[in-house]
């Protein structure tokens, strides 16, 4: 399988979250700034089977804060502070 690569871009601010696409493993990739408390991810993957990553500008990685899964298209995590960075969903096939 050709390893395949969507964008999206939000167009009210600019900021792009992308999705990779290999023969076992998909990734989401959102980089922003996120204040502290919940952030809700819609990522329409219909799995569970996912491994959440944080890391800095810096790519320096984080333990992610609480990580919930809420439903097969749906995470959420809840932020003790603001973050700068990224998160990167990896989905697994299962």
């Amino acid at each position: 399988m050709t390893k395949a690569r969507k964008v999206y871009i939000d167009v009210t601010t600019g900021k792009y979250y992308a999705l990779f696409l290999g023969e076992h493993v998909k990734s989401f990739l959102i980089e922003d700034s996120f204040p502290s408390g919940l952030i809700r991810i819609e990522h329409g993957e219909d799995t569970t089977a996912i491994i959440p990553r944080l890391y800095t500008n810096e790519n320096e990685e984080l333990l992610p804060p609480n990580f919930k899964i809420i439903d097969n298209d749906t995470v959420e995590l809840n932020f003790v502070e603001p973050f700068t960075g990224k998160i990167k969903l990896l989905f697994f096939n299962t």
